[in-house]
């Protein structure tokens, strides 16, 4: 029993520290927890979610994976290893993860996170009606934040370029070209 009674006290001081506002110190305690439980969930997610806030994606994307294939509906967490893998240039993976939850995450500022992130990666990868259904999403819940409204403006005059471009393929000669 004497693991269990560590675990116990390694997360108790762990809460502790967070609640102290001290991240680094509770990460340390969130990692002794996995390295005596690493099926512990909890302390996957809690040394994932830290250490992706201190922006070290690499030590951070194997805790909130493991997590995630625990227990599959994390979205949040799926959310946060999707931002991980893109900031690792892991763009397949992050936009499989983000695909899969941006439209169920609830918290506001997470779920805008990661829409901006999977518009990113549609917009690079030249899809952009699939970065424009995200928008319309994201401006579903933030109608007057400032990077929707530009990402809508990139997104919209590109699509109407290419619409453009393609009517002067199809049909040069008419009226509506003209």
């Amino acid at each position: 029993r004497p693991a269990a009674q560590q675990v116990q006290a390694h997360e108790q001081k762990a809460h502790e520290f967070l609640s102290r506002k001290e991240p680094e110190l509770a990460a340390k305690e969130f990692a002794a927890v996995v390295a005596l439980d690493p099926g512990n969930t909890d302390a996957q997610a809690n040394l994932g979610v830290l250490l992706f806030f201190q922006r070290d994606y690499l030590q951070a994307e194997p805790h909130l994976r493991k997590a995630v294939e625990q227990q599959p509906g994390l979205t949040k967490i799926r959310a946060l290893l999707g931002m991980c893998e893109r900031n690792l240039g892991e763009n397949e993976l992050a936009r499989a993860d983000l695909q899969a939850v941006v439209h169920q995450l609830k918290e506001p500022s997470v779920r805008l996170e990661a829409g901006l992130e999977l518009i990113e990666l549609y917009t690079a990868a030249q899809e952009l009606p699939k970065a424009a259904a995200v928008v319309e999403v994201l401006r579903q819940s933030a109608p007057t934040d400032p990077r929707i409204l530009y990402a809508a403006y990139r997104i919209y005059s590109d699509l109407a370029g290419e619409s453009m471009l393609d009517l002067s393929v199809a049909a040069p000669e008419s009226g509506q070209m003209h």
